[in-house]
């Protein structure tokens, strides 16, 4: 009898640890892993909007296809048949909702006027693997006040942030081209540091930043051309390597 019971009570010990176990670990469900929610996924764009509505991107602009697109809990979603790699042209262009998004570690371009005129857009998180911004990318993006660039990014093309709110720029190592007219109009930049990996400062990139005051050049800089600081007013200090 003793023995009955103590084999009785080994197995109910035994049937709770492996009811804990399962519990303990929530990565797993049915014996497949489940998705953390508060990460994005290579084929989810994430974003927000002042009327809480979902928005139309420009199907073709994207390297997939658009599955779903929802809004619910303050978010959107968009969901696309495969990882998400390029950033189209004219891919959100002039959506004057769009406040926020957030974009998968998959894509490696930005292309041209892709967030133009996206005048109530004030963040973005762009990953580390972009490899491009394109030409007018953030063009007329007024409530954006600040942007870093990770040191994937190897060109900022034409005009990619003309006449945008841009107050704070951040650049990485590893940048080498700013194109023409890059950050032209930027009123409210008042401090700009070029990384040692730039090479190329094409003409007018700075023009007309009226804020700016303090420009930190680049070690590496082999070619500075014409008007790249034209019209910036208030600027009284430029540290040339």
């Amino acid at each position: 009898m003793k023995r009955i019971l103590f084999l009785a009570s080994c197995c109910l010990v035994l049937a709770t640890l492996g009811c804990t176990g399962s519990k303990d670990n929530p990565a797993t469900e049915n014996g497949e892993e489940t998705s953390d929610p508060s990460k994005i996924s290579n084929t989810e764009i994430w974003y927000t909007t002042t009327d809480g509505q979902t928005i139309s991107p420009l199907p073709s602009a994207f390297n997939a296809s658009i599955v779903s697109n929802t809004y619910s809990g303050g978010k959107g979603i968009i969901k696309f048949s495969t990882d998400v790699t390029k950033i189209g042209k004219a891919a959100f262009q002039r959506i004057e909702t769009l406040a926020t998004i957030e974009l998968p570690s998959s894509v490696k371009l930005l292309g041209g006027s892709a967030f133009k005129i996206c005048e109530e857009l004030k963040s973005i998180d762009i990953k580390e693997g972009v490899e491009k911004i394109g030409d007018q990318c953030f063009n007329g993006c007024l409530a954006l006040t600040e942007i870093t660039i990770p040191k994937s990014v190897k060109t900022i093309d034409y005009s990619a942030f003309q006449y945008s709110g841009l107050v704070k720029l951040n650049f990485s190592e590893g940048l080498e081209f700013i194109g023409e007219f890059a950050f032209d109009g930027c009123t409210e930049l008042t401090e700009v540091k070029i990384p040692d990996s730039v090479t190329v400062l094409d003409q007018e990139a700075f023009n007309n930043c009226t804020s700016l005051k303090k420009v930190t050049l680049s070690k590496g800089m082999s070619d500075l051309r014409d008007f790249t600081f034209s019209g910036c007013s208030a600027l009284t200090d430029v540290t040339i390597p």
